[in-house]
């Protein structure tokens, strides 16, 4: 037996019933009364019809109207009430409600909701529900009927009807009918929802929009909205729009998306849905710009599959997010902001594939550490800006460019190790990374930006000869650093690169702290630095406590440019498929110059055939750059692997006329396909494959399928000579003649070998092709 409030405003103009209160004792009719109540008039005819016989009865405002009780259900209502079954007419009208008018509608609705309803839900602890205060005396006629105080809208009336029918207790297994899955399909999309509220959605190659998860497109397929808590994109879609999930956002906690190349999805399509708490995401997609920004309840996001970008701000402010898994993506590079805010990130792995770490990607997160990959070239400013529990991260070797702020205010950062391959450190990059207490700049840096390295815990700086400018700021307000020694090869110091900046009077002044050491060499930029501060000490309030200069070494030598000195010629070199270099010998008066003191080396296009060249700079004594041009060219019979391939080097023409010879296979045993091509690339120059050599395949007793290219115009003896397996050869030469075609070339294949070959040449090659070996049984057709 179900009891549920039918509001007041659905009763028709002039019958002033405040509150009704409606009995159904087939619980099988329930879901359906709940499911439909706000479209089927058929409710509101019963509910007015009821009201009205209220309105001239004078009875209690309970309102009993039975459908009559059958077998189960009649045993049901008697165990309710304790009683049994009474044949005393007296009885049965001392419990019913006469209804003269309008009965046969009602027995007709009640007829109709029999049929059609579902399984419903039983409330084991009340029977009839006694709204409140009994109705007064006299009849509806002629008084108003008072509505119990607490009278409900019809909000809150539904509302406490969804409540008690989902509170309610099943004992006889209607929980199991209530929740069983639900199967649609239209011929573009298949919707099925299983038992534990999981919703998939396939197609037939279309994309969703709004209207095929509307409500009344998941009505119309039998799915009820507030039980999705899983919705999965399957096979088959090919997108959807920016508000097709608009609906079925307060429900789901789960989402997966199975994508494929080319998939549409918008940006923003999931932004600001707090409930959500996982994303999985397969598939050849990208992830789109704010995709998932402000999912405050997002826990956990897994990508995988061939996910091939992530979009700026994909996951900002996902403040629950924890984990972040990556699973055979080919991500190149984390977009702008793309998990800024996430505070609760504390640890994440990325990606072998991985090569930049573009603006904020990481601003303000949790992460205590962070495993970057090592093919990784670039960390963009603000990158890891604010990350306030990081504590040591361990730069990749290839690492190249690190931007402006990339780990500002990291207060708990102690260690980092700067590559020796960085050529650019931004402004800001470390600046109140107050923790860090060391540092050591490579010897490839040759410029140290502003600020820097401002207000961080540094007690030891270590600078390498190449450093040539220090930029105004670059250590300024490092309270523990009480000694730097600066390299002969430093031209530049900014103007408030060393001491503490405070304000006293009317200015900003600096004060480089007391016994603060500057060692360099006597008439260096060192010196003349500590100088400059002394002499401008009233003008610009600039106050020094005992600084000192401490020479390291005699009054700086002129500079020479590096063309004046004496380089040894370069040799034409041969092509290896490896970066080619070569020693050099640079003298300057007599003296043997040193490489990396003196002189630096940069090699430009020295791994193909061609042009290459060597750049020599100037380093300390020395400066300005000279560049050197050496050849590397291909040797005649020199043989180089290409895709498993084997080619030896019959003309060593580079200029597009070269040849070779086609040898065999690396992986000859397990190979079962060969394609011999037109042209093979060696060293970025094309070179045409004419030939394939004495027992180039012979033997490859697995070889099932050949096709030999355009050019070919000879093939050796045994060329393919036991190859037991092979029944299907294309030729597309028709340059091949029996001269030019040795012995047993094609002895041992199968004997039914089938050989498909330029139509003018069938009737030639069938000759051909038995000569050498192939057998009478070969099928030889255009």
């Amino acid at each position: 037996m179900q009891v549920f409030l039918l509001p007041k405003n659905i009763c028709k103009k002039g019958i002033r019933i405040e509150y009704i209160v409606f009995i159904c004792y087939d619980r099988r009719k329930w879901k359906e009364h709940s499911h439909m109540r706000r479209k089927s008039a058929g409710k509101k005819l019963m509910a007015v019809l009821i009201a009205a016989s209220l309105a001239l009865t004078p009875a209690e405002l309970t309102v009993a109207a039975e459908m009559e009780p059958e077998g189960e259900e009649a045993a049901f209502l008697a165990e309710e009430s304790g009683d049994t079954a009474s044949s005393d007419p007296e009885d049965t009208a001392e419990t019913e409600t006469e209804i003269t008018d309008g009965s046969a509608a009602i027995e007709e609705q009640e007829t109709t909701d029999t049929d059609t309803g579902n399984n419903v839900q039983e409330n084991a602890e009340t029977g009839v529900m006694e709204p409140g205060e009994e109705a007064p005396e006299g009849t509806a006629e002629e008084e108003e009927l008072e509505a119990p105080e607490a009278a409900m809208d019809e909000e809150e009336a539904l509302e406490e009807c969804e409540q008690a029918e989902e509170n309610a207790a099943f004992d006889d297994g209607t929980k199991d009918a209530v929740q069983a899955s639900a199967e649609y399909s239209d011929g573009k999309f298949t919707w099925v929802l299983d038992g534990n509220g999981t919703l998939t959605i396939t197609g037939n190659n279309m994309e969703l929009t709004k209207n095929e998860i509307s409500e009344s497109a998941l009505e119309k397929a039998g799915i009820d909205f507030s039980r999705v808590n899983k919705l999965v994109i399957g096979n088959g879609i090919t997108g959807f729009d920016r508000w097709g999930m608009w609906n079925l956002k307060k429900y789901i906690k789960e989402l997966e998306i199975h994508g494929n190349a080319g998939m549409n999805m918008p940006e923003q399509c999931f932004y600001d849905v707090p409930n959500i708490e996982s994303v999985v995401i397969s598939g050849a997609v990208d992830v789109p710009r704010d995709m998932f920004g402000k999912c405050t309840g997002l826990k956990k996001v897994t990508l995988k599959n061939g996910v091939r970008s992530i979009g700026e701000d994909a996951f900002r402010d996902c403040s629950s997010l924890e984990g972040v898994i990556f699973e055979n993506t080919v991500l190149e590079k984390i977009s702008d902001g793309a998990f800024w805010g996430c505070s609760a990130l504390s640890s994440i792995a990325l990606p072998d594939s991985v090569t930049e770490i573009e603006r904020n990607a990481f601003f303000e997160t949790g992460l205590r550490n962070i495993q970057l990959p090592e093919k990784l070239t670039l960390i963009g400013g603000g990158a890891f800006c604010n990350c306030k529990n990081l504590k040591q991260v361990q730069l990749p070797p290839q690492l190249k460019e690190l931007g402006e702020g990339a780990f500002f205010n990291c207060e708990n950062l102690t260690q980092i190790q700067l590559p020796a391959q960085l050529n650019k450190l931004g402004t800001d990059a470390f600046r109140n990374c107050t923790s860090l207490d060391k540092i050591d700049i490579p010897a490839g840096l040759t410029q140290i930006e502003p600020d820097t390295f401002c207000n961080t815990g540094l007690t030891s700086v270590t600078l390498h000869e190449g450093l040539t400018k220090i930029e105004d700021g670059a250590f300024h307000d490092c309270l523990k650093l009480k000694k730097i020694r600066i390299p002969k090869s430093v031209t530049d110091i900014g103007g408030l690169a060393l001491g503490i900046r405070y304000n006293r009077g009317n200015g900003a002044e600096e004060v480089i702290p007391g016994g603060f050491t500057v060692e360099g060499y006597t008439g260096s930029a060192a010196e003349r630095y500590v100088k400059r501060m002394h002499q401008c000490e009233n003008l610009y309030h600039v106050f020094f406590k005992d600084v000192k200069f401490v020479s390291i070494g005699g009054q700086t030598a002129a500079v020479t440019n590096i063309s004046k000195t004496k380089i040894s010629a370069l040799k034409t070199g041969a092509f290896t498929g490896k970066p080619l270099t070569q020693a050099l010998t640079i003298t300057y008066g007599g003296k043997k110059l040193v490489n990396g003191r003196d002189y630096t080396l940069t090699w430009k296009n020295n791994k193909n055939i061609g042009t290459a060249s060597v750049t020599i700079k100037g380093k300390g004594k020395y400066n300005g750059s000279v560049t050197k041009k050496f050849r590397i060219t291909v040797q005649k019979n020199a043989v180089y692997t290409v895709s498993r391939l084997k080619y030896k080097i019959s003309n060593a023409d580079t200029s597009g006329k070269g040849t070779v010879v086609f040898t065999g296979a690396t992986d000859k045993a397990a190979r079962k396909t060969l394609t011999i091509p037109t042209t093979v690339k060696i060293g970025g120059k094309s070179f045409r494959v004419t030939a394939i050599g004495t027992s180039a395949m012979s033997g490859a007793k697995k070889l099932t399928t050949v096709k030999i290219g355009a050019n070919i115009m000879t093939v050796g003896a045994k060329a393919f000579c036991g190859c037991s397996k092979l029944s299907n050869v294309t030729i597309f030469s028709t340059k091949l003649t029996t001269a030019k075609t040795g012995a047993n070339a094609f002895k041992g294949i199968r004997s039914n070998c089938r050989f498909k070959v330029p139509a003018s040449r069938v009737s030639a090659y069938k000759k051909l092709l038995r000569a050498k070996g192939a057998g009478p049984k070969i099928i030889v057709t255009k």
